[in-house]
């Protein structure tokens, strides 16, 4: 186990993450880079449209299908959605292939809300990171630097993929629910069969686009973790899931889980993305965090 912790750090001193957004957030990926020594390629959005047009409809089409077909259920998105979802995931997976980048995060909602894409496009990447995370490899919803390195030693460290999620706590159930409209189905790692049903839906503030709605197992541990490079900060609490949430309020996939949630309420740490992993992974977390200086808030303690 401690071999595993210097084997996270050499990853994450030679790896490279793909940005696609329109400014640079230069003091972000400074203090990523200072503490970790991987190393950033920023792209734009034209950059990433001007590849996305080089995929067929004919080439992505078995993709979206697999998709469709693996799904127990296709709700809001068309199957033009799905598809225009498809070209996205090979032009993204193209893109990372010519930087030679180990992970991708974009600023899809900004993309997305303000048609920067352009053509009225609402090509939010979430079934390409569910696709990733999947295949045991790193996508990360908007352009978060913190939650992408999060990502990044989490799967580094147990195999297994991280949730980034925006958490809701209920004092009133000592519940927190980890809500997000991107997830995958291999909560366990790429390698393990068991895997989590989903369905196929919009993107829920907007109701447009495709993402998937994934259907957690119960009774598992957790492990929820979060960083601030900048201010040299990690946080992390345990809990144990029990459920899934429905209803039209917040993101898609919507993990429940019992937890402490009078103390993480009080303890929160200014920052509303999360990475979940299924497991216990609380002290080699620690131990790893540690090691590269950040103070540690344990928010259920």
């Amino acid at each position: 186990s401690a071999v595993t912790l210097f084997s996270v750090i050499k990853k994450m001193k030679e790896a490279k993450i793909l940005v696609v957004k329109n400014e640079v957030q230069k003091e972000a990926q400074k203090a990523a880079t200072d503490i970790w020594g991987c190393e950033f390629i920023n792209k734009t959005s034209a950059e990433l449209m001007s590849v996305f047009d080089t995929i067929s409809d004919e080439y992505a089409a078995p993709l979206a299908e697999k998709w469709i077909k693996e799904a127990t259920g296709v709700l809001e998105p068309t199957n033009d959605d799905i598809l225009q979802s498809a070209k996205l995931y090979y032009a993204i997976k193209s893109l990372m292939k010519e930087c030679g980048a180990d992970a991708v995060t974009i600023d899809c909602l900004e993309l997305s809300y303000n048609d920067i894409y352009g053509k009225n496009c609402h090509m939010y990447p979430c079934l390409t990171y569910y696709q990733m995370a999947n295949d045991g490899e790193i996508g990360v919803c908007e352009a978060d630097i913190n939650s992408t390195i999060s990502s990044m030693i989490t799967l580094y460290l147990t195999k297994r993929p991280g949730y980034v999620s925006d958490p809701v706590i209920d004092t009133s159930s000592d519940q927190i629910i980890y809500s997000h409209c991107v997830a995958c189905r291999k909560v366990y790692g790429k390698d393990d069969p068991r895997t989590c049903q989903y369905y196929l839906r919009s993107h829920a503030e907007d109701k447009k686009g495709a993402s998937v709605q994934v259907i957690f197992p119960a009774g598992e541990k957790l492990t929820t973790v979060q960083i601030s490079n900048v201010d040299g900060w990690a946080s992390i609490h345990s809990s144990k899931s029990c459920g899934n949430v429905g209803g039209e309020n917040g993101c898609r996939s919507k993990l429940a889980a019992t937890c402490n949630a009078e103390n993480i309420l009080n303890n929160w740490m200014p920052q509303w993305h999360r990475v979940t992993v299924f497991g216990d992974y609380r002290k080699e977390m620690k131990f790893l965090l540690k090691m590269k200086g950040y103070r540690i808030i344990e928010e259920d303690k």
